[in-house]
């Protein structure tokens, strides 16, 4: 069974605080757990970021997670247009990565 939540808020981390919320059992689901979060990289280039996973969504859905306490996060690349690491810096999610203390993919 899958479930869709829709929620809107102008801060970004609130809506999804919000949204995560409304998941039962969400700590049981990712305490001790090695969980991956797998952000939209298709391709970016300095002058357009639209196509991947924005930073500040990122930083949000990595916060949360952290309160769930898994044993481990890790955050998994595979750009499909352009190599991992180049998509991830230049649409600032590098940034996000060593911000939160989370490996490179």
């Amino acid at each position: 069974m899958a479930t869709v939540i829709i929620t809107h808020d102008e801060d970004i981390e609130r809506a999804i605080e919000e949204a995560l919320g409304y998941i039962e059992e969400r700590e049981k689901l990712f305490r001790g757990k090695r969980v991956a979060v797998k952000p939209n990289d298709t391709w970016a280039s300095s002058e357009d970021r639209s196509a991947i996973t924005q930073p500040d969504t990122l930083r949000a859905v990595l916060r949360h997670l952290k309160k769930c306490a898994p044993s481990s996060l890790v955050v998994s690349g595979g750009s499909g247009a352009g190599e991992t690491d180049e998509i991830f810096r230049v649409g600032g999610l590098m940034d996000v990565l060593e911000e939160e203390g989370l490996e490179h993919p």
